[in-house]
């Protein structure tokens, strides 16, 4: 920021006005996002990711100091503006109440590829009016836990509301059903699972058909946790806990803010934000719109908000958007062959080891009447979510992986559209593919290897190598006019 506040920057004496005059936050946060904005134009590429890291990190402390305002639709006057603390003060018992959510996300952690882990926990408070001396009485009370199993089921609010519906005994048993025997990795106990397993994830599955459906959340869960209330007048409101906050936008099913308003939730309390574009904000604002939601934030810096950032890291920083990984149009292809120089270095022990790791999956069996379908066999081959997510983790701590793909085909051609297709997926670049070898490469979120620095020294080692081979050259040159010399 300050080298763009210079009186030299190109087009940055306005922006340094205003922000000079910026007398409130929000001002100030909006500058601060032009400012970023305008940075894309201006800096190289590392630069500018490690300026959109620190500028991130800088609109976090503003917006955790002051109340954010959402609004949408398209004309700002007849949209409704809704405004909601982001981030409150937790009683101890909301913070052992969302801890308990995150043990919950715990189960799915490793499974949910390309999804997060996420956990949720519905508890009934008890009624403000309750003069009961009995200490059981006025204790709340768990009435559904979940958490989200596998991308392609439903989520853990969701899991949760089918427990607290009465749709399954124990939401969580659920959704572990749902991960046992959908797992490539599993044992053969696990194959074996018992019948009760199979009746259990195929009541699921008969849930998730009618939830998907256009009145299937109105079907499932209208006023469930409301009508327990009407129904038992003692018991009082319900909070849902979830480690992540809820998606607002349709998919294969409803979302999952409008779901928990729909059952009658009366208290929100969420552990971390989802940076999800297409979230980011819009679950609060859905929660509280629809029934007049309490939205309640985890503090950034609590321990309970650093559990359930601890289950979303990778996933936001795959989902948040890079300049750097969303777009590989300013890698060069000197830059390409800095890596594949740092691959061969690492390979054969020089600067430490190179990453690899080998095909997770089924292989694909060519025949001759095969052959012509290679595309659509690499294109519909599955891809284990647990695999997924363990190349996912290595890519950020390593940037740069060796792909092993002889056991997944045996066409060199599919090898590479394979590992073309994983590295869309996980946003990385293919800098090389030999063989059944992919190279894969990511920058970290900030990058850690300096591309243009790499490119640089491997400019001056072709430089040396060239000028001890020039020098090699004179010298046989030398000793061959010698040797004539002698000879005469």
């Amino acid at each position: 920021i300050d080298y763009l506040l210079q009186p030299s920057s190109i087009g940055m004496r306005s922006f340094r006005g205003s922000i000079q005059r910026s007398n409130n936050r929000l001002s100030f946060l909006i500058m601060s996002c032009l400012l970023r904005q305008s940075a894309a134009l201006l800096l190289g590429p590392h630069q500018r990711s490690s300026l959109q890291s620190a500028t991130q990190s800088m609109l976090r402390v503003i917006s955790a100091k002051a109340p954010l305002q959402f609004t949408r639709g398209r004309n700002s006057r007849t949209s409704k503006l809704v405004t909601a603390r982001l981030f409150s003060s937790l009683s101890s018992q909301d913070e052992e109440f969302l801890m308990q959510a995150v043990e919950c996300a715990q189960n799915g952690k490793g499974h949910t590829f390309p999804n997060p882990a996420v956990g949720c926990v519905l508890v009934r408070q008890p009624p403000s009016n309750n003069d009961d001396d009995d200490n059981d009485a006025q204790q709340p009370i768990v009435i559904g836990r979940g958490f989200h199993p596998r991308s392609g089921y439903p989520h853990a609010e969701v899991f949760a509301l089918f427990q607290a519906a009465g749709h399954v005994p124990d939401g969580v048993v659920a959704a572990q059903s749902i991960v046992d025997l959908t797992t490539t990795t599993a044992t053969a106990s696990t194959d074996q699972a018992s019948s009760s397993s199979h009746s259990v994830v195929s009541t699921v599955n008969n849930l998730l058909e009618t939830y998907g459906t256009d009145n299937g959340a109105e079907t499932l869960f209208a006023n469930t946790l409301q009508q327990q209330q009407d129904n038992e007048e003692e018991q009082g409101a319900v909070t849902a806990y979830v480690t992540l906050e809820p998606c607002c936008h349709y998919g294969k099913t409803p979302p999952c803010a409008k779901t928990l308003a729909l059952a009658g939730v009366h208290r929100v309390v969420v552990g971390f934000r989802d940076p999800n574009p297409k979230v980011d904000g819009g679950g609060v604002q859905l929660l509280q719109e629809t029934a007049g939601v309490t939205v309640d934030l985890a503090e950034p810096g609590s321990k309970v908000h650093e559990a359930c950032s601890q289950l979303v890291t990778n996933f936001c920083k795959r989902i948040t958007p890079n300049a750097l990984s969303d777009d590989y149009s300013w890698m060069t292809g000197s830059m390409r062959m800095a890596l594949r120089s740092l691959s061969n270095k690492k390979k054969r022990g020089g600067d430490g080891t190179l990453t690899e790791i080998s095909w997770g999956g089924p292989r694909i069996e060519m025949t001759e009447e095969t052959v012509e379908q290679l595309e659509d066999l690499v294109e519909e081959l599955p891809l284990s979510p647990e695999w997924m997510e363990h190349l996912d983790a290595a890519l950020w701590q390593d940037e740069m992986i060796l792909l092993r793909l002889t056991s997944a085909v045996k066409k060199k051609k599919g090898a590479k559209l394979l590992g073309t297709r994983i590295a869309n997926i996980l946003k990385a670049t293919v800098a090389q593919t030999v063989g059944h070898c992919v190279l894969l490469y990511r920058p970290g979120s900030p990058p850690v290897m300096d591309l243009e620095q790499m490119v640089k020294a491997y400019k001056k080692q072709q430089d040396e190598k060239d000028l001890a081979k020039e020098e090699r050259r004179k010298e046989w040159e030398r000793q061959q006019e010698q040797q004539q010399q002698d000879q005469g």
